[in-house]
């Protein structure tokens, strides 16, 4: 914003900065007086998990799939989010639960040698 105020393009400023379609967008927030905003802006996609799916998965996947109506007696990577899902509404992917189920220590392969929980 700084380097558009000097009067600089923004092809300069994208060469200077070593960005590309940034430059632009703060640039047209800078005209319209927006730029205060820059601090709000989060960086990245929207969490689409929040805490109370997070909670909710520590307390099922310490529970046997039974409990809930599967088959098995080991939830899978497809299970979980399926179920979650049901609960909460939130759908996430298999490779998600297992980020997540990583993040708390737990790996879906000690799940997987558990009979019973």
């Amino acid at each position: 914003m700084l380097l558009a105020d000097t009067g600089k393009t923004q092809t300069q400023i994208c060469k200077a900065v070593g960005c590309s379609q940034t430059a632009r967008y703060w640039i047209m927030m800078l005209q319209i007086g927006q730029a205060h905003k820059c601090n709000n802006s989060s960086v990245g996609r929207p969490k689409v998990v929040s805490n109370e799916y997070v909670n909710r998965l520590k307390v099922v996947v310490c529970e046997s799939p039974r409990d809930y109506g599967y088959s098995n007696g080991r939830w899978t990577a497809q299970w979980l989010p399926t179920q979650l899902a049901q609960e909460l509404d939130i759908q996430i992917s298999n490779y998600h639960i297992i980020r997540l189920l990583k993040s708390m220590g737990i790996s879906m392969r000690k799940l997987s040698r558990q009979t019973s929980f």
